[in-house]
């Protein structure tokens, strides 16, 4: 009985210490995530960008600046969407308005993301302004201006999948949903505490260019016929 107890108490004890050990882990990854995120931000300079927006001298200066990543996600639709767009002071989610989407492309510019993301996941969605695989563009043209203005190709952002919930019990696992990207979010290869155990996508990645093209609606979506064979939703 006493050997028995002996067993149970060590075992505790070890049970303890490598949930401790992990603990520690994410805290380490997170705090050090979160320092090259800050690294990335520039609240003053944001705003002021985002003032130069309502300046109609300064935005088409900007809107030259981004224009080749413009025309990368756009094509030539681009000057439909930015031509004139509407300006907005809320602009904190970057893909929902043309001036949130203008602020991310030339803060990236510069070596920087939206103040946004420094806790907030970055997520895509089909808004008006950019369907599901405009946001992959952009988000594609981001990290390339970054790499280039900081001279380090190892930036890099991931498509992190959402783990879905399948069985109870002894049969509880976690699936992640690689087609829904929309439902998972995106992370810098750096923030270790973001990422999920489930494989992650580059987004040159062709199955995340595929899933973001079948998820994209709205008039610019390359999915001309989403209907097509299909008699029932």
């Amino acid at each position: 009985m006493l050997v028995l107890l002996v067993i149970v108490v060590v075992l505790f004890i070890l049970l303890a210490a490598f949930s401790s050990d992990t603990s520690n882990d994410f805290d380490t990854n997170f705090k050090e995530a979160l320092s090259k995120k800050k690294q990335m931000i520039n609240e003053a300079f944001e705003e002021e960008l985002a003032r130069k927006c309502t300046v109609p001298a300064h935005r088409e200066k900007i809107l030259e600046l981004i224009k080749d990543d413009l025309v990368c996600v756009y094509g030539n639709q681009w000057n439909e969407v930015f031509a004139d767009f509407p300006i907005s002071n809320s602009y904190f989610m970057p893909f929902s308005s043309p001036m949130g989407i203008v602020i991310m492309l030339t803060l990236s510019k510069s070596g920087l993301m939206p103040k946004q993301y420094l806790y907030s996941k970055i997520e895509i969605s089909n808004f008006e302004c950019a369907n599901a695989y405009e946001c992959l563009r952009i988000l594609q043209c981001v990290e390339k201006n970054i790499q280039k203005r900081k001279q380090d190709q190892s930036f890099k952002l991931k498509f992190v999948p959402y783990m879905m919930q399948e069985g109870f019990g002894k049969t509880f696992k976690l699936i992640p949903d690689y087609e829904h990207p929309c439902s998972g979010y995106f992370a810098w290869n750096y923030d270790k505490a973001s990422m999920s155990k489930a494989r992650t996508l580059e987004l040159y990645d062709k199955e995340l260019i595929r899933i973001c093209i079948n998820q994209s609606i709205g008039p610019r979506s390359l999915r001309t016929k989403p209907y097509k064979d299909k008699y029932l939703l």
